[in-house]
């Protein structure tokens, strides 16, 4: 049972989470637990990322905006530059969301950008922010 407020996913909902930091990581695994998403791949970087998505295209790709080795921007471009995913979802964690990076995480194409500290509920509020705007998409909202 989805135990936040708003709609409940398909639980075949596929995503890939690229963030480094274990804390966050864990907040996010939470949510998505919470929200009954059992398909998810965890990624240090965003080249471990881009190798993933590859393979497989995702449903949902949580992203750290700049992470050790790159920069998360680099794979939310390289995804939407191909062409090949316009209906994933893309929600971008950034730790100090300035104007300039909300303008540059948009410009590549994120659907939504998420401030960390990440708090559960404001997660799960993008995360159905951004499929949303992906109504094509494999991903189901059920709303309750």
């Amino acid at each position: 049972m989805n135990a936040f407020h708003g709609p409940h996913l398909d639980r075949d909902l596929s995503v890939i989470v690229v963030e480094n930091n274990p804390v966050i990581r864990e907040i996010v695994h939470d949510v998505l637990h919470a929200l009954d998403v059992e398909d998810v791949f965890y990624a240090e970087d965003a080249d471990e990322g881009l190798e993933a998505f590859g393979h497989r295209k995702r449903d949902l790709v949580i992203l750290e905006y700049a992470e050790d080795s790159g920069d998360g921007l680099r794979m939310l471009k390289a995804i939407r530059d191909t062409g090949e995913a316009p209906d994933t979802a893309f929600v971008t964690l950034a730790a100090y969301p300035t104007r300039e990076i909300v303008m540059r995480a948009g410009k590549a194409g994120t659907d939504t950008l998420v401030a960390e500290p990440v708090v559960p509920q404001a997660m799960a509020d993008h995360i159905f922010a951004a499929l949303k705007k992906h109504p094509n998409s494999h991903a189901v909202l059920k709303m309750v």
